[in-house]
């Protein structure tokens, strides 16, 4: 049977005043793993109280910036943080490496936008309509036998692949200078503009709603790690929970819905001012 325990903290939990930051998470993580003695919240966690050896300061870190790739993850079909990624295109080319170099990795790509040189607009290439699967795309391409041999002002598709390392075009660039955009979800990359959290005062870009979800599956990792399989299926659990009121909140119908906007489908049974639908 399994039996919820709840630890509170001697004095209520208080976050620092410019948002949710690294020590802030450290802090609820050494609660939730009963390290009482270690945490301090409105500063920074003093690890050198703390005497279980597993409880380090390094490895308390690896275990959230774990839960915070993990939960980026997660949520990326969400939408909740994107960022853009801007390229040019090389003649005679058909696939390209992405994400290019100083950019984040892709957790998933919403939409490719792509301006020919001396074009006055950008071509948008949506999924499911100008970006596709790639087994569509190597229907297109003749299993990849015409993707070298084919190419022209702007691509007619274009596929991410698999492993979204690249960007295969058909047909490919024919110039050099175009403009390639990636929108996209990312995960978070060293050296790069969504980094791992490292210092006290780093802050996650996912927002402050979503953040819970960061220290819940570092619990789940760590009870793993220290045998603790039954406070680790309900750390899981609560993960779980997490994601699914996140995807209440932000798994849009339309990207203005998140802003108030009133839903599509109520929308259609609504009367109008004229007094008929």
């Amino acid at each position: 049977m399994l039996t919820t325990l709840l630890y509170l903290p001697s004095a209520a939990p208080s976050y620092s005043t410019t948002g949710i930051q690294l020590e802030d998470l450290e802090n609820e993580l050494l609660l939730i793993m009963q390290q009482n003695a270690a945490y301090s919240f409105g500063s920074a966690p003093n690890f050198t109280l703390i005497t279980n050896p597993a409880f380090n300061k390094s490895s308390i870190d690896f275990y959230i910036n774990r839960g915070y790739e993990r939960a980026m993850a997660d949520t990326a079909r969400f939408q909740i943080y994107t960022t853009s990624a801007v390229f040019p295109s090389t003649a005679s080319t058909w696939n390209y490496v992405i994400p290019p170099s100083g950019s984040p990795t892709i957790a998933m790509v919403f939409r490719v936008l792509y301006q020919p040189v001396n074009f006055p607009y950008k071509i948008i290439y949506d999924p499911g309509k100008r970006l596709i699967a790639t087994r569509d795309f190597n229907f297109y391409s003749g299993e990849g036998l015409l993707s070298p041999y084919t190419f022209a002002s702007y691509p007619t598709t274009m596929a991410i692949s698999d492993d979204r390392t690249q960007l295969w075009l058909y047909p490919g660039s024919l110039n050099a200078g175009d403009t390639i955009t990636l929108q996209y979800a990312p995960l978070p990359t060293p050296g790069t503009s969504v980094p791992f959290l490292v210092n006290n005062t780093d802050q996650p870009v996912l927002p402050s709603d979503t953040r819970q979800a960061i220290v819940e599956w570092a619990s789940y990792t760590l009870w793993l790690r220290m045998r603790e399989m039954q406070q680790a299926g309900i750390a899981k659990q609560n993960y779980s929970q997490e994601i699914e009121r996140i995807k209440y909140i932000y798994d849009q119908r339309s990207l203005g819905d998140q802003t108030g906007f009133m839903d599509q489908l109520d929308a259609l049974g609504m009367p109008s001012a004229l007094g008929f639908p």
